[in-house]
């Protein structure tokens, strides 16, 4: 009886963790799979002015650095601009905006430094660091999220078994991703497939295209029974679109920076 209490004390105290976690990007990995196929499809000149901003650093070295630095008091004030609320109905144009900021200010505001030849190496560096990681995280449908529900962070989820309390954002952020069991290398080799006309297509698109597309998978993220444990079919279903999104993002992180640089 004391360990069956224990226990249940347990997930009871995991369970407000996991759900009161504050919304992150995609994890660690995906960020750099977005990242290593930006750099695998950069011109020549981008490649050496981003060489010149980041040194002995590499686009998927600094992909996660956003969410790092967001934990310190100085960089604090940028947790809001890793996603955007958008009420279902609405649009990012109708959408109440939110004063501090969100991710499509904040790719609007990294570019407009990137593109400032009065702008200096230091503060172009930081930009770009942002611009990486952001678009990565607006490819993320719960990135473009409910307020109710704080983009997924307040929903509680069973991963494949009901010892394992997560929540719907952490799903979509690291878990579908880690069901491949592939590090970010052999996972971007996986995926980088990206058709020249698939190429040229996605890269005819700006920010609010992408956030609606991540408002249009939005829906699905929510479609399981609360009461039962994700599993196979879940991943089945979704990770095609995990491994869509990150190759999107890529290629048009690709594109944006030979805009820029090229």
């Amino acid at each position: 009886m004391l360990r069956n209490l224990t226990r249940r004390v347990f997930f009871l105290v995991a369970s407000a963790l996991f759900v009161g976690a504050p919304a992150g990007g995609w994890g660690p990995n995906p960020h750099r799979v977005a990242a290593q196929i930006a750099v695998n499809h950069l011109s020549p000149a981008t490649v050496v002015a981003v060489r010149a901003l980041l040194g002995n650093e590499t686009l998927p070295m600094v992909s996660t650095w956003a969410d790092t630095v967001r934990k310190t008091p100085r960089y604090r004030h940028t947790a809001p601009w890793h996603y955007v609320n958008i009420p279902e109905g609405e649009t990012y144009l109708t959408a109440t905006k939110n004063p501090d900021g969100d991710i499509i200010v904040a790719l609007r505001r990294c570019e407009q430094i990137l593109r400032d030849t009065k702008a200096s190496r230091k503060e172009k560096a930081e930009a770009l660091k942002f611009y990486v990681h952001f678009v990565a995280d607006l490819h993320q449908p719960m990135h473009v999220g409910r307020a109710s529900d704080r983009g997924g962070n307040g929903v509680r989820v069973y991963w494949f078994r009901k010892s394992f309390v997560t929540n719907l954002h952490s799903v979509w952020d690291e878990r579908l991703f880690e069901a491949e069991k592939l590090s970010y290398t052999e996972f971007t080799d996986f995926i980088d497939r990206a058709t020249p006309r698939q190429i040229r297509k996605w890269n005819r698109s700006g920010y609010l295209d992408w956030a609606a597309e991540s408002m249009a998978l939005r829906g699905g993220c929510y479609e399981f029974d609360p009461k039962r444990p994700l599993g196979y079919s879940y991943v089945d279903r979704h990770l095609p679109t995990v491994k869509l999104r990150l190759l999107e993002a890529g290629i048009r992180l690709a594109g944006k920076l030979d805009s820029i640089f090229d």
